[in-house]
């Protein structure tokens, strides 16, 4: 590979690069600063597909995904509420399919797997919510047709 092409490649992956790129939440497409009707913080983070306690992290663009405090917080496990309704947690298999959908320059399963003592899962579309919210957000990004909801063939009479 040539030296300019290197060179290239490791400023893409770059944090600061990153950051630019994505700037709204990956998986539900609100904007840095965004609000919605869910009463809950939505700074942006980066967040790590794998790692966590006990194992080692990686700061490797190909480890990370763009996440509002919400869908973090999801990811996480964390049990959120919004208009009484319990909100659908965010998993492993859901990251993959983000990460393969908006960033598939970087999305390298050999080696997220190398970081990971269980088998990866297959990648799943985002719990409806999450898709709904990033259509509506994000209409004019190539991957919002990817998050709409597949539509349910009519029972024939």
């Amino acid at each position: 590979m040539a030296l300019s092409r290197i060179k290239q490649k490791l400023s893409d992956s770059s944090p600061a690069t990153f950051r630019a790129e994505f700037d709204y939440c990956m998986a539900c497409g609100i904007p840095q600063g965004g609000y919605d009707e869910i009463n809950y913080p939505r700074n942006l983070e980066n967040a790590h597909i794998v790692g966590g306690p006990g194992r080692n992290r990686q700061d490797d663009r190909r480890h990370l995904v763009r996440l509002c405090r919400l869908c973090h917080d999801l990811n996480h496990g964390r049990v959120i509420k919004s208009k009484g309704r319990l909100l659908v947690t965010l998993d492993l298999a859901h990251l993959l399919w983000i990460k393969s959908k908006l960033d598939p320059k970087y999305y390298d399963r050999e080696e997220l797997q190398r970081w990971l003592p269980k088998r990866l899962p297959r990648a799943h579309r985002p719990p409806r919510w999450q898709c709904e919210s990033f259509a509506r957000w994000r209409p004019l990004c190539y991957a919002s047709a990817l998050f709409m909801p597949r539509a349910t063939p009519k029972p024939k009479s």
